[in-house]
């Protein structure tokens, strides 16, 4: 049983199924791996199996949603070091509104980044330099996920996207969404010249990079690997319509 689903299944325990948000133990999941990495170069904890990582972290900063409600309440985690409980309270209840207070600076960097990444033509990710170009709610991170883009030059339709993300999800991939700003104009694919000749259901999807199309184009390792992930459960998956309705099998 992987990470994610251990805190799917230990969620469900605690009575937290379909009270926070869906994608919850894919963000938990996530920042445990996170956590382990760069414990290799940081003292974060001592806890590093993946099965204590999300039962001893994960689930038991969870169980506190049970002993008082956190929903629209602001929160101040102080000496939170690697970031428990605030971050998976965070993960756990979007309207929570959470500081995190620890006297190391190097740890507090590394949360600020760990909590922006909990947020084949590739999709820009977030150039430090120039966030104004992004869309502020749609900030692709690398090494976060695989990126499904939107708008009016990508060929993305809805029920494309919610099939890929169910086979992502089912794959243990997580995904991301970029969204041009509506007062720029963006990048294209051949998704749209395609379905102009053959119309089918889409989703166009990248890996986040800086720099796309320069010589030194720069992008995160372990995103390729969710993309082979992502697309050997893709080929290995079958797909029907029904009623009007796409089916994964």
């Amino acid at each position: 049983m992987n990470v994610e689903t251990l805190i799917q299944t230990g969620l469900a325990q605690l009575g937290q199924a379909g009270r926070v948000p869906e994608n919850a133990a894919a963000l938990l999941a996530r920042y445990g791996e996170l956590l382990v990495e760069k414990n290799r170069v940081m003292n974060l904890t001592a806890i590093t199996q993946p099965r204590d990582v999300a039962t001893l972290h994960m689930l038991d900063c969870a169980a506190l949603l049970n002993c008082a409600g956190f929903e629209g309440k602001t929160l101040i985690d102080v000496g939170t070091g690697a970031g428990f409980p605030g971050v998976p309270l965070a993960a756990l209840v979007p309207s929570l509104t959470v500081t995190l207070l620890d006297a190391l600076n190097k740890r507090v960097d590394w949360l600020g980044d760990t909590c922006k990444a909990l947020v084949l033509d590739n999709a820009h990710a977030v150039h430090p330099n120039h966030p104004e170009y992004h869309d502020a709610t749609h900030r692709p991170a690398m090494n976060a996920g695989l990126v499904i883009k939107h708008g009016v030059r990508y060929a993305t339709d809805g029920a494309a996207q919610a099939v890929f993300t169910a086979l992502c999800r089912r794959a243990g991939v997580p995904v991301q969404h970029f969204s041009n700003r509506s007062d720029l104009a963006g990048g294209s694919t051949l998704g749209n010249i395609s379905n102009a000749h053959v119309s089918v259901n889409t989703v166009d999807i990248g890996l986040a990079q800086l720099a796309m199309h320069s010589c030194f184009e720069t992008a995160g390792v372990r995103d390729a690997g969710y993309l082979v992930q992502a697309m050997t459960a893709f080929y290995a998956a079958s797909y029907r319509e029904e009623a009007g309705r796409m089916i994964l099998d």
